[in-house]
């Protein structure tokens, strides 16, 4: 009689471990799929070639952060259809509004002082990928060879 209990209890135990098991996958997946639907999201991205026209604003004072000079690029390639030959579109700068954002955007996006500093003083080529993030929109930039 005692050896039915104790199989009978094993059941119990079985099928409790197998309902916290069941109820463990089910949280585990839930917090992936939540974590999924607050994932950053790519708005776009586009390579520009920051030339010597870039890194002055339409008054010809000259630009000091990465953030001016990536603007100016914008905004010469949008609103004054003065790009440069490598520069690409982007559907995300086309307004005042967007590139007016930009300071906020490269400093969400977390740029190493040693881009910054190519940016300003060099003409560079770039990588620029346009993200929507839970704090905003940010960019990530790259420089290319």
């Amino acid at each position: 009689m005692s050896h039915s209990r104790t199989r009978n209890s094993d059941s119990a135990g079985a099928a409790a471990m197998r309902s916290v098991l069941v109820l463990l996958l089910a949280t585990a997946a839930l917090i992936l799929l939540v974590g999924l639907a607050r994932a950053d999201s790519m708005l776009g991205s586009y390579q520009a070639y920051l030339s010597p026209h870039d890194h002055f604003n339409s008054s010809g004072v000259r630009l000091t952060t990465a953030a001016q000079v990536l603007q100016q690029d914008r905004a010469n390639y949008h609103r004054y259809g003065t790009g440069d030959y490598d520069d690409q579109y982007d559907n995300y700068f086309t307004s005042l509004t967007h590139r007016g954002l930009m300071t906020n955007m490269v400093d969400r996006g977390g740029m190493a002082s040693s881009v910054r500093q190519l940016i300003v003083n060099n003409n560079v080529m770039v990588w620029v990928e346009i993200w929507q993030g839970g704090s905003g929109p940010y960019v990530l930039v790259s420089i290319l060879p």
